[in-house]
């Protein structure tokens, strides 16, 4: 039996072969397998295997209790129920008329009970009167068990190539560039974006080749802080350049999380690279504008500074608040410590015309220039 399930992977064909292999050891007209629909004892006959000429079975539905009186209590106990002879065991006239009709004179029906729920049964039938022997019903026990165990892998496996299908199906439509390794940093998987941007295949970025693309500059301090992630079994986040099919270096976010079992141990590591490289650009281009903005602004004798307008509910500025001065405004201005406070607390005698003209670029977003005596 293990021999003939292991290389299937279909659940009906599984139960198939399991019915063929049992019925042709152990003799009978008729094998069934069937699955529970509820915990009140109905089942449905999903595979059967039989003597040619007998009305097939398969599709039907069951109920233990409608085999003996205490038939569901003994399904759902895992207790194996039979009939030696239904022609004297039958209660009724419409019992034996059913199992005549199906070809029937015994049988034995194993029900399989797992974690206190009743999840599948295996019937054998016989078109004689048989006296069902210790070794009978310890067979098709075992057989049971074991196609139930075949059965339930068949479909987690299933279930598995079906989630795992569409993981790939989602990842590749995601334009970062992503991957899954396994506990030790072996990758084995990249998304078709990986490979399209990069051009390497899975046997070209296998081992440390992933490394080949990135900017040799940023090699040691990424290898050395993925490492550091791997060993403590933490999130990873850096920043690096990879290099395109091209030849082209971009900037990339990095970022791997660690998948964790029941027992906290890593099982696997997810990762994904977000390309930030525009981002990268503006940051550097305004921090360079930033540096040149700050000399310009600490370096000129002009008083200049940067102001936080306080209108009223009419719209006319009475009064503001400094955010910024350079030197050369203290150094005009005589005053010092400016940056934070209202131009009333350092200037009380502040003449209303500044105010209008404040107000004036304040509703216009004109600029206005003006010279006074202060």
């Amino acid at each position: 039996l293990n021999d003939a399930l292991r290389p299937l992977a279909d659940p009906l064909a599984i139960q198939r072969e399991a019915l063929a292999v049992l019925r042709a050891h152990l003799g009978g007209t008729r094998t069934l397998y069937a699955e529970a629909l509820d915990q009140e004892g109905t089942m449905y006959i999903s595979t059967e295997d039989r003597d040619p000429g007998l009305v097939p079975m398969e599709g039907l539905v069951m109920r233990f209790q409608d085999f003996t009186p205490d038939g569901l209590a003994e399904a759902q106990a895992g207790r194996p129920l039979w009939r030696r002879d239904v022609r004297d065991e039958a209660p009724t006239p419409e019992q034996q008329a059913g199992y005549a009709a199906f070809g029937t004179r015994a049988w034995l029906m194993v029900p399989l009970v797992k974690n206190g729920r009743l999840v599948a049964d295996l019937t054998v039938h016989s078109a004689t009167a048989r006296a069902w022997t210790a070794h009978d019903i310890a067979l098709v026990q075992e057989t049971t068990e074991r196609t139930w165990a075949a059965v339930a892998r068949a479909r987690a496996e299933e279930a598995l190539r079906a989630s795992e299908t569409q993981f790939r199906a989602v990842a590749n439509l995601v334009p970062d560039l992503l991957w899954r390794s396994s506990p030790d940093s072996e990758t084995t998987w990249y998304s078709q974006r990986w490979h399209e941007y990069t051009g390497q295949t899975l046997a070209d970025a296998a081992g440390d080749g992933w490394k080949n693309v990135i900017h040799p500059d940023d090699q040691a301090e990424s290898s050395r802080c993925y490492q550091a992630a791997i060993a403590a079994g933490q999130p990873l986040r850096l920043e690096h350049r990879i290099r395109s099919a091209q030849g082209e270096y971009r900037w990339f976010q990095v970022r791997a999380t660690p998948l964790h079992n029941e027992h906290g141990a890593v099982t696997e590591w997810f990762g994904a690279a977000t390309d930030i490289h525009d981002r990268k650009l503006v940051e550097d281009a305004l921090r360079q504008s930033e540096e040149k903005y700050r000399t310009l602004f600490n370096t000129i004798d002009e008083g200049f500074a940067l102001m936080e307008v306080l209108p009223d509910e009419h719209g006319r500025v009475t009064d503001l608040v400094w955010r910024e001065a350079n030197a050369g405004m203290e150094r005009h201005a005589g005053l010092g410590g400016w940056v934070g406070k209202r131009a009333t607390e350092i200037m009380p005698l502040l003449e209303q015309g500044w105010l209008d003209a404040l107000t004036s670029v304040y509703q216009t977003g004109e600029p206005v220039r003006m010279e006074a005596y202060n």
